[in-house]
Order: structure tokens, then C-alpha cells, then sequence
């Protein structure tokens, strides 16, 4: 079809997002349409929105939306409800009707484009209908997710509306909000210490929270079904194979993928597409309502299915902690990547791309928590990759790219994911990875993007250290107005020089003082008199061709010291500083000239032992220097 979806997705759970993408990916490969998908790794359920912690994931989190180029994109995709923050899918939505690119919302509903819905209302409410009619239950209790949640809104409404249809008075104390997974055991407790014995049942508004439940009320000696019907959410595969196996409401979460690429096709080939279209839910009557006799042959499916998780997690854990170890002990941005590439989980992987932005280690201040107002991505990046001999390879590429040409491929049998790389505001870059189909492993995945970011991270903040302790380093030794050594830095490169140097060679000595400084600066100005030191000192540099010590030791005096082949190695410098300072005389249009008077003394490095000695004998000859001049006699 030559087509291209962008997908835009947050979060990673593989038993939502997973069975969406799934859907999504069947349908793109079965119409022969590119699939790209920028993705968070951060979701709702993980960070509530509006928490300090998710305010400062934000930046680095969305930074990945920015990739998107609506020149190359013909339809788009958005998972909304997983979303930290609820703004940044109004931001995308109107970026694409600006571009003119059809949109289509997952589990929510934005004006001006396609929704695609779960039909939650009638699917917790098949459930509560079947526990009132088919079980005869009047004591239900519920435990809601997230308060601020629309999708536990829906469900707590049905289950609200099913209780009027049937008579039976809504108690809000039988109601209680619990976060989808942990902290369900409180909200169980309180229910239980208001009722008047056990209820009837209890409904959870997902399938996690009815394990805990259910695990709660085993360990109280409460049996389910027996004594308290249970019943969950979403149909994910634990608790298919949870004892007793959950009743539960399957949402047509693949169906839903699939539907969303098929709207897009419609409108493309311009036929009428629905506002609205909803998915219909599947009941899956189990054990936990007695629909089905318990099988323990259930708890073995359990357990291997958990062992093998285990196993995969344990391997996983020692891949991530040999990588951090090889990270933490890295020199370069390259060592970093080699150590990546290296591990045997990422070798196990799809293809990942790493595109680095330039100059992460030159920005400074990682730690900053004021919003940098810096572009999110620098103009040029830098891709690390493997090649196709396994070589990690480097090469850069313009940004509006995504990725280097070599790491781009036509077929639409393979997925492209981006995900954000940054640590705390700073945007290092992003991650690209290629799938031929779905990551199982996908919490795996996440978690090592995330310490392979905080690593870098970590070694831009070593870098920042490092730079800061050797500029401060370079301040102590050097005076920052000529940026020659100072004394400290004199004597501390002459000592290593004096230790190094060959019996065979000399030790010279050149003292230097700037004329009529005193002069300059009254009759001019000191900042003409600081302009005379500064033109002294680059004479100085002028004639350093052989790697000499050069310093300013005073306000008007300078020092060289260095190794040389011969005695008239120093007489070599100072006619190089005389003929610097006679061109600059020559040209500089003021009204003062810049001289100064030299004092060499050479001897052979087996006799010098301090830099004292160097500096005494050229001050003599120096005084003696300054002498002939007062007298006018020429040398």
C-alpha cells in the first residue's frame, strides 16, 4: 500500500499496550503499511499524573513525540489513556490536524478525529448482572482503581447502574479505591471491617487487584468461591492460570489495534468512517464466580509459567548488573557502547540503534533543575550500532532523518520503535529498536534503556567533575591574564623538567622584564598597560617553538626555562621576542612602545640542580642588561 502509521504510545505493559501494538502490527503487515512507533516508558499506572515524580519525567519522557516528521506520515495513532499527562496527546492531536494527517484515538475521545473505545460500561456491567441473576448475590462489594481514572470511573458507574436496575441500594462504604496492584490489600481490609460478615462478592476493577484479593482471603482461611466471589478485569493470562482461574472481562484490546489500522485504510480510500466505533468486551466465566470447577492442575500452569519469568528476570538481572559494572568503569562515550553492545542481553535483542546528541558531554550541569530552553535534539546526532560483521559502529546523520540511511530498511515486516533517553531534565537522545513482531520482554527492555541512560548520565556528571576539577587545575598554575604559568606553575613543570632532563643537553634560563610599565600605565591607562604585559607575553609564545616553560612570575617580569641542544638556544629566543615586538611596534598605532629587557644564562643540565639557581644567575645577567640600557650602551 506504500503507507506509513505513526504510533505514539506511553508506557509498557505488555498485557495492554502489548495485545494494542500486536493488533496494530497484524493489520499494518497484512496491508503492507510501514509501522513506526514513538513510545514513553513511563505510563499512568506507573507515575499518577500530577505526582512531583511524573512532573520531572516529563521532559525527558515526551522528548521522544518530537521525532515526529509529518511530511512522511500518512495516518496516525494515539494510546491515550496511559498518558502521564493528558496535555501532551492534545499537543500531538493538534499537530497532526495541522499537518492534515488523520488521527485516530485508542480509549479516549478528542474532537476532529477517529475514536476507537472499549465498551467498559457493558462489560463490568455483564459482570455484576451475572453475579446478581446467575449467583444470586446482593452483598457486592468494589474496589475501584485510581480515583481520578476514567476507566475506573466507567466501571464503578456500571457496577452503580446494574445495582438500581436490580433494587439493590448503592453503599459507598462497600466501595473503596485501591492503585491496581499493591495497595489493594488496604482497601480489602476496610471493606471487610464494615461488613456485617463476609459480602457476597467481591468486584476489582482489574485482574491484579483480584489475585491480591484472592491471595488475601486464602491466607485468612476465606475460600473462593465458597464463601466470597471474586471477580477481576482485563483477561490477562495470570489470571487465566491463577487458582481458582479469574472471571474476568477480556477487552478487545488486539481487535482494537486492528480496527484503528482498518479506519485509517477507510480514510484513506476516502469511504465514511464512524466518530466513535466501540470494541465489545469477552466475559470469561471461570472458577473465581464458580462458573467452572476449580483445577489445581491451574497452580502448576501457575507456578512454571512464574518459574520461567523468574528465570528470565534472573538472567536478565545478572545481564544488568555486569553491564552497570562495565558502564561505571567506562573512559569514553565509546567505551560505554562497547560495553552495550557486549551484553548478552542486548546481543540476544532485535537491532537497537543508540543516537546520541552532539555535545552531551560539553552542556554542563546536568543536575540543573531549571527547564533548559535548549532544543530537545541537537541538528546533527551520532548513531551507535552494530554493523553487519558485529562491529560497533558510529556515524552521523541529520536529525530530521531519525536514523543513518544504513539502518533504515523498506521492508513492512519490520517495526520501528524510538524511545526517549535522558537523565534528569538533560535529553541525552533516543533508542531505535527493531522488531519483527512484539517484545514479550518488554519490561525487561525498559528497564535496561533506563539504566543505560542514568549510566550515561552518570558518566556525562564524571565528565562535568572532571572538566571543573581540571579547569580549576589550570587556573592554580596559570595567570589569566597572559594565560603563561604562574610561579606555582613555573616551579612545578621546572622540577618535573629538571628530574627528566639529559645529562647531555643545557638548562636554560631567560629573565624578562616588560620597560616602563610604571610609565605606560600613568601617561595611558592600565588597560594599555595590561595590553603592554599581554603583547610581552605573546612575544613569549611567539618565540616558543620548542616546548619551553614560560611564565609570569610578577607584574612586569617573566621566566622561560626549558631543555635545549646548545648554549645559543636562548640567544635564539630573545631575538625571537625582540623581532615579535618590533613588528607589533611597527603596526600597533600607539603611543608608547613595548620592549623589554632579557637575562639568559645556559649551563648543562648536570650542573643545575633548582630552579633558584636558573633564576639567580639570569636575573644578574638581566640587571647587567638593564644597566647598559640606562647608560645607553649598546650590546
Amino acid at each position: 500500500m506504500g503507507k506509513t502509521i505513526l504510533y505514539c504510545g506511553s508506557g509498557s505493559d505488555r498485557d495492554y499496550n502489548g495485545k494494542v501494538e500486536r493488533g496494530i502490527q497484524h493489520e499494518c503487515r497484512e496491508n503492507g503499511i510501514s509501522f513506526i512507533g514513538l513510545c514513553s516508558l513511563y505510563n499512568y499506572d506507573t507515575h499518577v499524573a500530577g505526582s512531583r515524580v511524573a512532573s520531572r519525567l516529563e521532559r525527558g519522557e515526551y522528548s521522544v513525540f518530537e521525532l515526529a516528521d509529518f511530511d512522511d506520515i500518512d495516518g496516525a495513532i494515539i494510546l491515550d489513556q496511559h498518558f502521564i499527562n493528558h496535555e501532551k496527546v492534545d499537543e500531538l492531536v493538534s499537530g497532526f490536524k495541522e499537518a492534515h494527517i488523520p488521527t485516530v484515538i485508542l480509549d479516549g475521545i478528542h474532537e476532529g478525529c477517529y475514536n476507537v473505545l472499549y465498551n467498559d460500561t457493558s462489560g463490568m456491567g455483564e459482570i455484576v448482572e451475572h453475579l446478581i441473576s446467575k449467583h444470586n448475590c446482593r452483598k457486592i462489594s468494589f474496589i475501584a482503581g485510581f480515583s481520578d481514572s476514567k476507566e475506573s470511573d466507567d466501571r464503578l458507574k456500571s457496577y452503580r447502574r446494574i445495582l438500581e436496575r436490580h433494587n439493590i441500594p448503592y453503599d459507598e462504604n462497600r466501595v473503596e479505591y485501591g492503585d491496581y496492584g499493591a495497595n489493594t490489600i488496604e482497601a480489602l481490609e476496610k471493606l471487610l471491617e464494615y461488613e456485617d460478615g463476609l459480602p457476597d462478592a467481591i468486584v476489582c476493577c482489574n485482574d491484579l487487584m483480584a489475585m491480591h484479593v484472592i491471595g488475601y482471603l486464602g491466607e485468612h482461611g476465606i475460600k473462593v468461591p465458597e464463601e466470597v466471589i471474586v471477580t477481576g478485569y482485563d483477561g490477562i493470562k495470570e489470571g487465566e492460570l491463577y487458582y481458582p482461574a479469574l472471571t474476568s472481562v477480556k477487552r478487545g484490546l488486539f481487535e482494537s489495534g486492528r480496527t484503528a489500522v482498518k479506519n485509517l485504510i477507510k480514510i484513506w480510500n476516502d469511504e465514511a468512517v464512524a466518530f466513535v466505533t466501540q470494541v465489545p468486551p469477552l466475559i470469561v466465566y471461570s472458577q473465581s464466580c464458580g462458573c467452572k470447577p476449580k483445577d489445581r492442575v491451574n497452580i502448576s500452569r501457575f507456578s512454571k509459567y512464574h518459574y520461567e519469568l523468574s528465570d528470565l528476570y534472573k538472567k536478565f538481572n545478572y545481564d544488568l548488573v555486569n553491564l552497570t559494572n562495565d558502564m561505571t568503569s567506562a573512559v569514553t562515550i565509546d567505551d560505554i557502547f562497547a560495553s552495550i553492545f557486549a551484553n548478552d542481553f542486548v546481543e540476544d535483542m532485535s537491532k537497537m540503534i543508540f543516537c546520541i546528541n552532539d555535545g552531551i558531554l560539553a552542556s554542563g550541569n546536568i543536575m540543573n533543575d531549571r527547564e533548559p530552553e535548549m532544543e530537545l535534539f541537537t541538528e546533527i546526532m551520532t548513531a551507535y550500532f552494530l554493523d553487519e560483521s558485529g562491529k560497533v559502529t558510529c556515524e552521523r546523520f541529520p536529525t530530521w532523518q531519525m536514523l543513518p540511511e544504513c539502518c533504515k530498511s523498506d521492508t513492512t515486516d519490520e517495526f520501528t520503535y524510538f524511545y526517549p533517553m535522558y537523565f534528569n531534565k538533560k535529553i541525552l537522545g533516543y533508542v531505535a529498536l527493531k522488531v519483527t513482531d512484539y517484545q514479550e520482554n518488554i519490561l525487561a527492555i525498559n528497564s535496561m534503556l533506563r539504566t543505560i541512560s542514568n549510566s550515561i548520565g552518570d558518566f556525562c556528571i564524571r565528565s562535568d567533575k572532571e572538566a571543573v576539577v581540571k579547569q580549576l587545575e589550570y587556573m592554580y598554575v596559570r595567570d589569566p591574564l597572559t594565560m603563561l604559568y604562574n610561579r606555582r606553575g613555573l616551579s612545578r613543570e621546572c622540577e618535573k623538567m629538571l628530574d627528566t632532563a639529559d645529562n647531555g643537553k643545557y638548562i636554560m634560563g631567560i629573565g624578562i622584564d616588560l620597560d616602563d610599565l610604571k610609565m605606560i600605565n600613568d601617561n595611558y591607562g592600565h588597560d594599555e598597560g595590561d595590553n603592554a604585559i599581554v603583547q610581552c607575553a605573546n612575544a613569549i609564545k611567539f618565540a616558543n617553538a620548542g616546548g619551553e616553560i614560560c611564565s609570569r612570575i610578577g607584574g612586569d617580569e617573566f621566566f622561560v626555562t626549558g631543555v635545549s641542544e646548545s648554549r645559543e638556544a636562548a640567544e635564539v629566543f630573545v631575538d625571537k621576542i625582540g623581532e615579535f615586538l618590533d613588528k607589533y611596534n611597527r603596526s600597533s598605532g600607539k603611543g608608547y612602545r613595548v620592549e623589554c629587557s632579557c637575562g639568559m644564562y645556559v649551563a648543562p643540565a648536570s650542573k643545575v640542580k633548582t630552579l633558584e639557581s636558573i633564576i639567580k644567575f639570569a636575573d644578574r645577567d638581566m640587571y647587567r642588561t638593564k644597566q647598559q640600557k640606562k647608560s645607553g650602551i649598546n650590546n
